[in-house]
């Protein structure tokens, strides 16, 4: 999995490329709580070029939603 992080203005591109499953599921968690970690929460996701994505990756995503959604700001 390749994980390629983009800053625009108002929001921040991840483009996710490869397979998301068990093993690197925690990758994608910290790339995403990175960005919480410096106060951005607008998060916009590039799947385009992911081949599979287990339940650990829907998983990820779904913590990385409830973190934005939280204070109400992503």
């Amino acid at each position: 999995m390749d994980i390629n992080i983009q800053q625009f203005k108002r929001c921040d591109l991840l483009a996710i490329k490869g397979k998301v499953d068990s093993f690197t599921a925690p990758d994608l968690i910290k790339a995403i709580e990175g960005l919480h970690d410096d106060g951005k929460y607008k998060i916009v996701l590039n799947m385009e070029h992911l081949e599979y994505m287990s339940s650990a990756g829907f998983r990820a995503l779904l913590i990385a939603q409830r973190n934005c959604k939280r204070y109400n700001r992503g």
